[in-house]
């Protein structure tokens, strides 16, 4: 979807690609949320290095830009395409998004 002049700040787009593979649930995907109109987004990041899992989704604020996109425990494969390797990095990664902010999601 491209955007144009009706769209807000606060519009979220989605789009989904199937993962296909015996070791993934057929539920499983990966799909992108791009959020627009910058800080805060409304979510609060867990995991990374150190904690044996990778980085997750913790919390979406009812309120957030999230809202109805992002659920807890999705798991963030990137930040404005490129992957976080750990917790930091990936709050950093967000942190650095301006305007806009595009999270790779696998759930």
């Amino acid at each position: 979807m491209s955007a144009d002049s009706s769209e807000t700040d606060r519009d979220v787009f989605l789009t989904d690609q199937e993962i296909s593979g015996s070791t993934v649930a057929k539920s499983s995907r990966t799909f992108q949320v791009v959020l627009k109109g910058g800080a805060p987004w409304g979510f609060t990041l867990q995991g990374g290095v150190g904690t044996h899992s990778p980085v997750q989704i913790q919390q979406v604020d009812p309120e957030g830009k999230g809202h109805g996109h992002l659920k807890a425990d999705d798991y963030i494969l990137a930040v404005n395409g490129m992957a976080p390797e750990s917790l930091s990095e990936g709050e950093q990664l967000i942190k650095d998004a301006f305007r806009t902010l595009t999270l790779t999601v696998w759930r």
